[in-house]
């Protein structure tokens, strides 16, 4: 007659294969080393275009502020010449009774009356930013290498305060980069993924940011130049 093994010996054998395995889990994720080189700068390419006639686009006091930040610094980092108001200022200019809680149409911002209290300020230039426009393509979907292209795609009406009559103009930063994940033997039951993203973004931002300086500058070379930033929704 057989007999069974103590019950505590069961027990210790069980937790005895639970740590087993549990550590052999612990042991291979250890061995996949992850290597990432995370938001590289891609080289935008930068275009101006015809604004059309009817073109009237919105702007508000505390909109996308983050982007109007970003495109400030990138505007003022490549030149001294360049003063960007004080949104507070700007508003209680171009709206003195609601102050831009209310979105208000560009046609009205540069209105005569508008007009005069913004140029009171000294302010040159309205650039009017447009959202953010974005795509990403899947182009090798493989269990050990995927590749995305993500294309992002900002643009800003600049319109000259001190040219009534002449139309503005539209420049456009359009940055292209891919994304990569790669897993590759390193060795036995070793594998390291290498992971590389495109700051598409930022870098589509930056380029923006340089090509209105450079526009603004050209515009008055030896003068400060006031202007302000004002988000579309």
């Amino acid at each position: 007659m057989r007999t069974r093994p103590p019950m505590g010996f069961v027990q210790r054998l069980r937790r005895a294969g639970r740590l087993f395995v549990g550590g052999l889990l612990l042991a291979l994720l250890a061995a996949c080393a992850q290597i990432e080189v995370s938001n590289r700068p891609v080289e935008p390419v930068v275009r101006s275009v015809p604004v059309p006639a009817d073109w009237d686009a919105t702007s508000a006091r505390d909109l996308h502020l983050e982007s109007a930040h970003a495109l400030r610094q990138s505007l003022l980092e490549p030149s001294t010449r360049i003063e960007a108001i004080d949104a507070d200022a700007f508003w209680a200019a171009a709206d003195p009774t609601g102050l831009g809680r209310q979105p208000m149409r560009i046609s009205e911002i540069v209105a005569p009356a508008a007009r005069a209290r913004l140029a009171a300020l000294g302010i040159r230039f309205l650039i009017v930013l447009a959202p953010l426009t974005g795509t990403q393509h899947e182009l090798t979907p493989n269990p050990f290498y995927a590749r995305d292209r993500k294309t992002t795609t900002r643009s800003a009406v600049l319109v000259d305060l001190a040219s009534p009559g002449e139309a503005p103009t539209r420049i456009v930063s359009v940055a292209i980069g891919e994304s990569r994940d790669v897993w590759f033997p390193g060795g036995p039951l070793l594998f390291a993924r290498l992971h590389s993203t495109a700051d598409t973004e930022g870098s589509a931002l930056k380029g923006l940011g340089r090509a209105l300086s450079e526009r603004i500058q050209a515009s008055s070379p030896h003068d400060t130049v006031r202007l302000a930033i004002l988000p579309e929704p």
